[in-house]
């Protein structure tokens, strides 16, 4: 087995050794990174609450489901790409990984001119479509043009730290978010303070931080590992390459989107609740200007940390997959997947142990007016998501799984189901039930992509028995076929 060149770093190979170990080794980095990332945002709406007032922060928070069908088709697109790479990384093709970088950059490229056009012509109208309060509305447009125009600098930053985490490089992507985060920080209170851009400053601070991310990762990958340096005749279109990377990416895109679609019912229904209290209630002693939209916003923020820890469990079983996919192990597949399940499941019991407790003290980070009332609303949200994380935990291992595996136009029909649970429930419990029907809707739909994921997992490794008693499974067809990739460090 030949190496290529010199400066293979240590990277963690989860097609040997521990599974256990292995996970851990891939998700420790990655959950630190995922919580930089969250802070991005966090740090956003916490200067903007604190200097320009509670308003602009809850339009702030509203546009996280406003924008997340363009800019979670981006994710998902990024992460689709990435799902190959890591396939050819467990195959050690490294001539294959070459050109799945060079067609994954290409289709990201295209993606960045199509979205970018899309996204600013869409404000208008998305905002429209969560029906969010006059007094929100100048403040969240003004944040979302800058985070559209500069969406070139999110595409490229989740594909290069996509494409090192499927190699098994989880450090560079948390590096790259460390650095980031400070110039971020440091941004937000320049451009919201000092310069007096307002909610604008704060999306040009997330755009100038992603694009310092996107070049880190992209030197490191380039340069780090020389096996991936993309050689001329390489960047030549592989309409089979190509076809292989839409047949993944596309419909992960799509689901990504399709989760958007079901965030912004649920804003929706958050605005609407929001409009019958003060239809109701305004004038009362204890009466509250927007509680709801606000309990929604700042319930997402903490929602958005907690989760962390679930979403990083679901990228590592992605790699984990993709590679002992690659590899052709569909016995350490099988025991992955019960770890990993495991695993999820643990740590949401003690997420929710920690974290209920300490709901009315994080309330406090992101207002400068707080209440009872707006406490015990996010109380009330957040308690019931997070006792129903197992089931979240459930359904982002076993999604993330089978998009590992190559699979991911089934999470299609998965997102479909969860996005109807999700309208149905997030808006006719909130009409009939009121801000506790509308914490449920999550969990319901949560449920109802598990009791579709779980049967289809059963399915595709049944399928997998078959093909491996062909001698067809995985990317490996043949014992003597060449490996020229580097041999990873075992769990480096």
């Amino acid at each position: 087995m030949a190496e290529i060149g010199v400066k293979a770093t240590k990277t963690v190979d989860m097609t040997k050794g521990s599974i256990i170990r292995g996970m851990l080794i891939f998700l420790v980095p990655l959950l630190i990174g995922n919580l930089f990332q969250q802070a991005y945002s966090v740090v956003d709406s916490i200067i903007v609450g604190q200097i320009v007032g509670d308003a602009a922060f809850s339009a702030v928070g509203a546009t996280g489901s406003s924008s997340f069908m363009i800019l979670g088709f981006a994710s998902g697109l990024t992460s689709g790409l990435a799902v190959l790479a890591a396939q050819y990384f467990g195959a050690k093709d490294a001539e294959g990984l070459r050109k799945s970088l060079a067609t994954s950059i290409l289709i990201s490229a295209i993606a960045t001119v199509v979205l970018t056009i899309v996204g600013v012509a869409c404000i208008d109208p998305l905002l429209a479509l969560t029906e969010l309060g006059e007094e929100f509305y100048g403040y969240a447009k003004e944040y979302l043009f800058p985070i559209f125009l500069g969406l070139g600098a999110t595409i490229f930053y989740n594909l290069f730290s996509n494409i090192l985490r499927s190699l098994g490089d989880t450090r560079t992507p948390l590096y790259a978010l460390i650095l980031a985060s400070l110039v971020n920080i440091g941004a937000d209170y320049l451009f919201v303070g000092p310069f007096g851009m307002g909610t604008a400053g704060a999306a040009w601070a997330t755009i100038l931080s992603q694009f310092l991310s996107a070049a880190f990762c992209a030197f490191w990958l380039f340069w780090r590992y020389d096996y991936a340096r993309i050689r001329k005749s390489e960047w030549k279109p592989d309409w089979k390459m190509w076809k292989d990377h839409a047949r993944v990416s596309i419909p992960m895109a799509i689901q990504f989107s399709i989760v958007g679609i079901g965030l912004l019912m649920q804003q929706r229904g958050a605005n609407m609740i929001n409009a019958m209290y003060e239809a109701s209630f305004a004038g009362s002693p204890d009466y509250y200007s927007g509680l709801y939209t606000t309990a929604y916003s700042v319930a997402g923020r903490i929602d958005g940390f907690s989760n962390c820890v679930i979403l990083a469990i679901g990228t590592m079983m992605a790699t984990y997959c993709g590679q002992n996919y690659g590899a052709a192990d569909l016995p350490r597949i099988k025991k992955g997947l019960v770890r990993g399940t495991l695993m999820g499941i643990s740590v949401c019991l003690l997420m929710a142990a920690v974290v209920i407790p300490l709901i009315p003290y994080l309330v406090m980070l992101f207002l400068s007016n707080v209440t009872p009332a707006i406490q015990d609303a996010v109380l009330l949200y957040l308690g019931i998501q997070l006792g129903c994380y197992s089931l979240l935990s459930t359904l982002y291992v076993f999604r993330s799984s089978i998009q590992g595996l190559g699979r991911s136009e089934i999470t299609i029909i998965v997102s479909f189901v969860e996005l109807t649970l999700r309208i149905i429930f997030s808006l006719v419990l909130a009409q009939y039930a009121g801000w506790m029907g509308l914490a449920f809707s999550n969990p319901i739909a949560w449920l109802g992509a598990d009791l579709v994921l779980i049967p289809a997992m059963i399915l595709i490794i049944r399928k997998f028995n078959r093909e491996k008693e062909e001698g067809t499974f995985g990317l490996k067809k043949g014992k003597d076929e060449k490996k020229d990739l580097p041999e990873p460090v075992e769990n480096a």
